[in-house]
């Protein structure tokens, strides 16, 4: 067995078939695919029951890391892909990703394009405004980031989504998975995994993300705003406590000094005006003190 594909399932009836479908129709037949239902309480179960896969049941955790960790522990493939319930893989791409690690034995992770959709409208893709990714792959269908170039490229343009990752199982060893974040733990284990092996990029699109109402109202609403900018502060900080670069450390101070600034506003908003007080002193931001401190004074007045 070459690949197992771990697919992490919350209410997914209406879209798990056309996942797996996807995945089934892959030219390589000798795919393992993982359903791990995270508590779910409508057809998933079912649907999933009509496929020749491993279905695991677990209590809702609400973190897909987490989903996708337990799938892991029943992985047999020497290489291990990802994909969520309500995307779809592209045709060949399990095949190129393995065919790379095969011809790449320094690389621990290689990474596709993805592209979202709604419908049957499709959004640029993702590398499309990643301009430093853009340069690496000119000319060219695949490059090799080393550890650090790697890092420092993800602080700025994320290109690790799990639906598009494959990684060789032995790196379990060194990072067992996901952190309990629900936002933004795909950067953090990126970044852990770049701290001990290089990382490939590939120029085609490996997977078509669904945009619909939960995956994307979340960080939208005004509580979904203030919980992106909390999970900013964490992730920021779990990467600060692995990195040993001094100049990725400083950019992670920066994007540390942002989120804070973010929550400060987002606080702010809510009325929880010492809260963003805090956060902005922290900050150094004075316009952003001076800012709640009106808010505030207009809250009482």
């Amino acid at each position: 067995m070459k690949v197992s594909v771990v697919i992490p399932a919350y209410q997914a009836g209406d879209f798990i078939a056309e996942a797996i479908d996807s995945l089934l129709a892959q030219p390589n037949k000798e795919v393992e695919i993982i359903v791990v239902d995270d508590g779910s309480t409508d057809n998933t179960a079912s649907v999933a029951a009509r496929y020749p896969l491993k279905y695991v049941y677990q209590q809702n955790h609400g973190y897909p890391g987490v989903a996708r960790n337990l799938g892991f522990q029943y992985c047999n493939g020497e290489y291990i892909a990802m994909l969520d319930a309500d995307d779809l893989i592209t045709p060949g791409r399990l095949e190129l990703q393995a065919k790379f690690l095969d011809e790449h034995p320094e690389v621990g992770a290689v990474f596709t394009d993805y592209q979202n959709f709604c419908g049957s409208e499709l959004y640029p893709t993702q590398f499309s405004s990643s301009p430093r990714i853009q340069g690496l792959l000119a000319g060219k269908e695949s490059a090799v980031l080393d550890p650090h170039t790697a890092r420092d490229i993800l602080l700025e343009e994320n290109f690790a989504s799990p639906i598009v990752t494959m990684f060789r199982r032995e790196l379990l060893k060194i990072v067992p998975g996901y952190h309990h974040i629900r936002i933004g733990e795909d950067l953090v284990w990126a970044h852990e995994i770049a701290s001990h092996r290089s990382i490939g990029i590939l120029k085609c699109v490996g997977a078509l993300r669904r945009i619909h109402g939960n995956n994307f109202s979340s960080t939208q609403t005004p509580s979904g705003k203030l919980e992106y900018a909390r999970n900013g502060i964490i992730q920021n900080a779990l990467m600060a406590a692995t990195e040993s670069s001094s100049d990725l450390q400083l950019k992670i101070a920066r994007k540390t000094r942002a989120s804070k600034k973010s929550l400060a506003r987002e606080l702010a908003n809510h009325g929880r005006f010492k809260e963003s007080l805090e956060h902005a002193w922290t900050a150094q931001d004075l316009k952003l003190c001076l800012r709640t401190l009106v808010l505030a004074l207009r809250g009482r007045g």
